[in-house]
């Protein structure tokens, strides 16, 4: 089961059936890690594989504020569309469910699988972000694809982390083994 902690919060319609009358679960997935262990990477190449071999439709949004990069490791141009766009369009509209798709950037390859990007002005709103938009986001997200995965910045300081933790359905930790590192140190 899911336990949510300190949030009103669920995954609506977690249970869907497809055109085949397949069961699919919905999934919020976030990937959490030390800085510099290849989070980023391991999540664009997660939602890569999940887009193309379960064939489901998959959202990557890129919520890391201290170092945003999916848009370069996706290869997709993230610049006018946003997390920090979207922060300020749910300040002027006060509604994120129509806005959302609008902001989401479709791989150039894999049909079923879109991106949010963040940037470097995302950081300097980090003090006006709070829970209310990232339960907005993945809500509207949620009722989109089937998978919604989460790259997370390293430090569990921004109140993002807990709070995404506290909501998702699937958490992976990314990091460096540097044991495994130093013994291919010492057989140069």
């Amino acid at each position: 089961g899911v336990r949510l902690v300190g949030s009103e919060m669920c995954i609506r319609d977690r249970i869907q059936v497809n055109n085949e009358g397949l069961i699919i679960q919905k999934e919020l997935i976030a990937i959490y890690g030390t800085s510099g262990a290849g989070k980023s990477f391991f999540s664009t190449v997660l939602a890569k594989s999940l887009a193309k071999k379960v064939n489901i439709k998959v959202a990557l949004l890129d919520m890391d504020i201290q170092n945003s990069c999916i848009d370069i490791i996706a290869n997709v141009n993230g610049d006018s569309n946003t997390l920090s766009h979207i922060v300020e369009d749910v300040d002027k509209r006060n509604e994120i469910l129509d806005i959302i798709s609008n902001y989401m950037i479709k791989d150039r390859v894999i049909g079923n699988l879109d991106y949010m990007t963040s940037n470097v002005s995302l950081f300097e709103i980090q003090n006006k972000l709070s829970p209310k938009y990232y339960e907005k986001i993945y809500n509207a997200v949620s009722k989109n694809y089937q998978y919604t995965l989460i790259d997370l910045p390293a430090s569990p300081f921004f109140d993002i982390v807990p709070f995404t933790m506290s909501m998702v359905t699937k958490l992976f930790f990314v990091t460096v083994s540097y044991t495994h590192l130093r013994a291919h140190e010492t057989d140069s």
